[in-house]
């Protein structure tokens, strides 16, 4: 988590130095790849790096991004088809379930952007609610199981929560009509979720404490 923040800020750093989205004049077609290898180039050749070198770098880079997004996003949907059908779909079944409503995404359309590309800025948001889960989840298992102070994980937590929580309220805030609405649709989902998975966790947590009292 904390590498990707760093990767994070490194994208962000790229993009400023960018300056501007690549017009077809300028050689090449306007695509984010693209203007993320120049952000990238311009950011390296501060400390030597030849801007060729440093463009082909870049967009290598993001198109690695993409693809190991792609490839953990498949991996988490078949892990929890198989876990909500309590282990009744095989990992093939599961996979090719993932796999076609992906498929789906790709070809359904709301006027003529497809679905994928109008939900796909929520991504951010999803990704690091990961991590706040992963956190809350380590946090139960050090006070719940080993029964210690979890602060070191559940100060992190809360804030990876909170900060991801509000970013998806301002993207329902923004996309609650018109033809963005999937946009906003996706991100209630995943507010209700994480809200339902921090309550099921204070849950087990007030219990065992309340299971210890009596004890």
């Amino acid at each position: 988590m904390l590498l990707e923040g760093v990767v994070a800020v490194i994208a962000l750093i790229t993009v400023i130095m960018a300056g501007k989205i690549l017009s077809p004049a300028e050689g090449l077609p306007p695509n984010p790849q693209y203007t993320y290898g120049v952000g990238f180039a311009k950011f390296w050749s501060l400390f030597g790096l030849p801007e060729k070198v440093g463009i082909s770098f870049g967009m290598f880079a993001i198109n690695t991004f993409i693809l190991t997004s792609l490839d953990t996003a498949t991996r988490l949907g078949r892990y929890q088809l198989q876990e909500l059908s309590s282990g009744k779909l095989d990992k093939y079944t599961a996979t090719v379930i993932t796999v076609l409503a992906a498929l789906v995404l790709v070809f359904m359309k709301t006027g003529e952007t497809p679905v994928w590309k109008l939900i796909w800025p929520v991504f951010g948001s999803a990704n690091q609610l990961t991590a706040g889960l992963a956190l809350l989840g380590i946090t139960a298992f050090i006070m719940k199981g080993l029964k210690k102070p979890a602060w070191f994980t559940g100060l992190p937590m809360v804030f990876m929560i909170v900060t991801t929580l509000a970013a998806l309220i301002l993207l329902v805030k923004a996309n609650l009509s018109g033809p963005t609405l999937p946009l906003g649709i996706v991100s209630i989902i995943l507010i209700v979720l994480a809200v339902w998975l921090v309550v099921e966790a204070y849950l087990a947590l007030i219990k065992k404490k309340t299971e210890e009292e009596k004890a």
